[in-house]
């Protein structure tokens, strides 16, 4: 007796590669596929490196620090008319005017505080701090930043923004279709010694211009993927259980056909010595002879009854084997359509959230 074992076994395998940035930022993840799966803790901090190499690969743009005459007398300067000056050369050329954004002030003003205090002109503190840590400092989140500076005592605001027109990189950034929003900063000082205005402009093409990234999209592939990783190693251990079971029914199975077939040889082989004695008793033979061998096929007609009734004891064992072997394999195949139902929901979410980063990219590669 064999048993007929069909097991349902669904293997599934998704690849999810988000690019980030058009640099080549990826991440890949692959389910339900061979060897082990990387933790939900890893796969956080996958995301958060490929979120910081995005941050480190924002486009900054930082034309040489402009000085400009310090012997003459100032001409104070204004956040409004170093706003409005700017406009101006913008929309004189087609471009749409920034709106002044008071987060990127504070922005400025802390670069422009900082100059003062530490007595430097360059983009970068001695500490190492640039316009995109103070921008984000201020925890205002972009795609692109630009940094204006400007030391000297210059006719107005008027005279300020045009003398950084009057310079090719600073020129770039006012001009620059690719910024949306300006902060402004500046200010009156001694700057080594001198008594200088400084001017600061912030540029900024905030992140908000692009479709946000559901971050609960990915917490929730990582939940699914966590409910299927636990439900592959249950489908394992209850796997390696059935195959168990299967070997000990075809042992069990095979234990019940030889003692079924060492039964029917005892029968048979009764059945010929009592067949012999009688041919020997209906021709008038020896009573003795005749009798020995009916007692010889008795004897073997009880031993085949006994090998039957072992066979029978142990076939009832197979069959309460088999049983409980039939209901672990169904509760097996309804685990494996569950898996099934939480690839197809873990795929949907996995193409939402590739929906979100293509859109994404799409909108990097557009801004």
């Amino acid at each position: 007796m064999k048993s007929d074992i069909q097991l349902l076994v669904g293997i599934l395998l998704l690849v999810l590669t988000v690019a980030v940035l058009l640099g080549g930022v990826q991440l890949a993840r692959n389910l339900g596929a061979t060897g082990e799966a990387p933790s939900l803790a890893q796969q956080s901090f996958q995301l958060e490196q490929l979120f910081e190499r995005f941050r480190n690969q924002r486009e900054i743009l930082t034309p040489a620090p402009l000085r400009g005459l310090i012997n003459r007398a100032a001409v104070p300067l204004t956040r409004a008319g170093i706003l409005a000056q700017t406009n101006r050369h913008r929309t004189e050329r087609g471009l749409s005017p920034l709106t002044g954004n008071s987060v990127l002030d504070q922005a400025a003003t802390a670069k422009l505080e900082d100059l003062f205090a530490q007595q430097y002109f360059e983009h970068v503190s001695p500490l190492g701090v640039g316009p995109a840590d103070l921008v984000d400092t201020v925890q205002y989140s972009f795609l692109r930043v630009g940094e204006n500076l400007a030391l000297g005592n210059f006719e107005g605001d008027e005279g300020l923004v045009q003398a950084w027109m009057d310079s090719p990189g600073h020129r770039e950034n006012i001009l620059h279709p690719g910024f949306s929003e300006l902060g402004i900063a500046v200010a009156e000082g001694i700057f080594e010694g001198d008594s200088v205005w400084i001017g600061v402009q912030t540029f900024a093409l905030p992140l908000s211009v692009c479709p946000a990234i559901d971050t609960a999209v990915h917490i929730s592939v990582d939940l699914q993927q966590s409910g299927v990783d636990d439900l592959n190693t249950e489908l394992t251990d209850k796997r390696a259980s059935l195959d168990s079971q299967n070997t000990a029914l075809i042992v069990l199975g095979d234990e019940v056909d030889a003692l079924t077939g060492q039964a029917d040889a005892k029968f048979l082989a009764g059945n010929a010595k009592i067949q012999e004695g009688n041919v020997i008793a209906e021709g008038g033979g020896e009573q003795s002879v005749a009798e020995a061998l009916w007692d010889e096929g008795t004897q073997l007609h009880a031993a085949g009854q006994e090998l039957a009734e072992q066979a029978e004891v142990k076939r009832e064992q197979y069959t309460q084997q088999a049983d409980a072997y039939n209901k672990d394999r169904e509760k097996y195949n309804d685990l494996v359509g569950q898996q099934e139902e939480l690839h197809s929901a873990l795929k949907d979410s996995i193409d939402s959230f590739n929906a979100q980063i293509k859109a994404f990219n799409s909108c990097l590669a557009n801004s």
